[in-house]
């Protein structure tokens, strides 16, 4: 997003809000510099959104997320249970290789948190479910409060993990 195009998103936040019209020009610097990496149309939507159904003033991190959550569908948490299902189905314990790469990325992040090979030998029962439910819920919040940060700090949380798994 440009500039032209952040102004234009600050006029509906001042429009809407008053705390935004008594914003001075460093604040607006620092919004700016926060959101620039986003879509305009995107953002425009998302906030639109909030304006009409959150009745406070949003911050940085809860436009970010708003315009992550209008980017589409996500995985459930139930969805994702039953692709699990299926793949163990399909692939089981001898081709666990194959198995672990055709799950989508968060349903593989949340099968490491047993094993792939472990969930082949489970009798697959309402506990299992519900315990992999709550590992799938939690892989998925990291992953949203990943993707809802610029991409260079990403890039640098990344650099920065590896350095500590070394």
């Amino acid at each position: 997003m440009n500039t032209d195009e952040f102004g234009k998103i600050m006029l509906m936040l001042i429009a809407s809000y008053k705390w935004f019209s008594d914003m001075n020009n460093e604040t607006k610097e620092v919004w700016y510099s926060c959101l620039k990496d986003l879509e305009y149309k995107e953002t425009g939507i998302a906030v639109k959104l909030m304006i009409m159904t959150e009745g406070k003033e949003p911050s940085i991190a809860s436009i970010r997320k708003a315009v992550l959550k209008s980017k589409g569908s996500r995985l459930t948490a139930e969805e994702s249970w039953l692709e699990l299902n299926k793949n163990l189905v399909q692939f089981g314990w001898y081709n666990a290789k194959e198995g672990i790469e055709a799950l989508s990325p968060l349903t593989a992040k949340a099968v490491e948190t047993f094993g792939y090979k472990k969930m082949c030998k489970m009798n697959l029962d309402s506990y299992v479910r519900t315990q992999y439910i709550k590992a799938f819920n939690s892989a998925d919040e990291r992953d949203a409060e990943l993707k809802s940060l610029p991409e260079n700090y990403r890039k640098l949380l990344e650099k920065t993990s590896l350095k500590l798994e070394e």
